[in-house]
């Protein structure tokens, strides 16, 4: 049995914050490998479309872990019509992989919004949660308080037992793209590889 760690996002572009936090993630959990599983379509980024096409997403993410043992990705949501739900992506891996045991990985920054993820009371009753810090203004009982509002004390609780100490790295795939748009250097915010993609790809100029 492989215990494995789930992160999904739109990754618009994967950036070295991803990839420090979840390798932390996966050492203070002793999990086998860290999956990673870029969204076709955020619910709650509707609005706008990625800067990047899904493709370029799934490649940028390949470079940047090809040389890292324990990470993975997985372009199910990719290929998954419509808006990319969690909880979907989560059955259909449990069910190919019984025998597998999951850990689904949260940013703080997910926190306030949790409640109007989709069926959540469902997924979080179905699968384990660990919730990696992030750089924040506000406090993390500030950003724990919808989630007592609209899931119950006990979620909360269950959330505060959950935190790991990953690092605290404020970089944002928003301040990358520009960056990018503003001629700015990205050098040590994204890999090598993923710099280089995204230079010869001109990708999220203006």
């Amino acid at each position: 049995m492989a215990h494995i760690l789930l992160y999904g996002g739109t990754f618009d572009p994967i950036h070295n914050g991803h990839l420090i936090t979840c390798r932390r993630a996966r050492e203070l959990l002793n999990a086998d490998s860290v999956l990673l599983f870029p969204a076709r379509q955020s619910p709650h980024k509707s609005s706008k479309a990625p800067g990047a096409s899904g493709e370029q997403r799934l490649a940028m993410i390949r470079l940047a872990i090809a040389n890292e043992a324990g990470f993975a990705v997985d372009d199910r949501e990719l290929k998954r019509a419509g808006v990319s739900y969690t909880v979907d992506t989560f059955r259909e891996l449990q069910a190919e992989r019984p025998a597998d045991r999951f850990t689904l990985l949260l940013g703080t920054d997910q926190l306030p919004k949790l409640h109007l993820w989709h069926k959540v009371d469902q997924l979080l009753a179905e699968v384990s949660v660990a919730i990696m810090g992030r750089s924040s203004t506000q406090p993390f009982d500030k950003l724990l308080a919808p989630v007592e509002e609209h899931l119950g004390s006990s979620m909360a609780q269950r959330f505060r037992r959950a935190v790991l100490m990953t690092p605290l790295i404020d970089i944002s795939a928003t301040e990358i793209r520009q960056r990018v748009g503003m001629g700015l250097p990205i050098t040590f915010l994204v890999p090598d590889a993923v710099g280089a993609y995204i230079s010869d790809n001109l990708l999220y100029r203006e």
